[in-house]
């Protein structure tokens, strides 16, 4: 069944990006292409995100394998009661700059076991390459969504990074360039014909209302991590 809503998000916040709030700068040492969990904030903002969709007839939700998007999904996963499905073709943005190997994250079966949720039959779409260009990111990212609303559907929700949210979304809106990349903000794409429409671009009213709404890249952010559009640290 092809797919006709996307509903899509970006992880929570996280602990060092908490703190590049206050420096107004990356901090020291932060781990940018970790697989650091999210901050308490950024818990409260999935659960935000999470009572936002709470009837919205999804069907099918997809992740990537990183902590931080899974923690993300985790409460929207247990209103719905629906599995994760992690899915490789939505993680992170692999360049060199934030990794030094192909991230080593915990198997399909070891996330089970911790977040129960995890769906153990569920085989990943698409496989990344390590290192990765900006163009073979926008590539396997478009490669994911399109599997994902070809096979699976009438309504589904994607979980992922800055880079492969913009990349996704860059995919489905060729005329589009510029995508909100919030955290936890709520994007909503909706099949017209061969062709999607925006309803929602990142929209972040759920965190607003709650006090939990963080624009990023800060306003008067002194450092950047390139020139591309697609590095809004992760």
């Amino acid at each position: 069944m092809k797919c006709k809503n996307v509903w899509m998000s970006r992880h929570g916040i996280r602990e060092w990006q908490i703190q590049a709030l206050d420096l107004l700068e990356i901090p020291p040492g932060a781990p940018m292409g970790g697989d650091d969990p999210l901050d308490p904030m950024g818990e409260q903002q999935a659960e935000a995100l999470a009572e936002r969709l709470a009837d919205v007839p999804i069907r099918y939700i997809f992740s990537s394998p990183f902590r931080r998007t899974i923690q993300t999904t985790l409460p929207l996963a247990r209103r719905l009661n629906l599995p994760i499905k992690l899915e490789w073709g939505l993680c992170e943005y692999l360049q060199e700059k934030w990794f030094d190997n192909f991230p080593q994250l915990p198997s399909v079966a070891e996330h089970h076991r911790e977040f129960p949720e995890v769906d153990l039959m569920y085989h990943s779409q698409v496989m990344p390459e390590f290192p990765e260009s900006r163009e073979q990111m926008f590539r396997r990212t478009a490669e994911a969504i399109k599997r994902l609303t070809e096979n699976f559907g009438p309504d589904i929700f994607v979980m992922g990074h800055s880079p492969s949210t913009q990349g996704m979304r860059r995919a489905l809106l060729p005329e589009k360039s510029d995508f909100n990349v919030d955290f936890c903000g709520l994007s909503h794409l909706q099949r017209e014909g061969d062709s999607w429409r925006y309803l929602l671009d990142g929209d972040g009213e759920h965190l607003r209302e709650n006090g939990l709404h963080v624009s990023w890249p800060p306003e008067g952010w002194r450092q950047t991590l390139n020139a591309t559009p697609v590095n809004s640290t992760n």
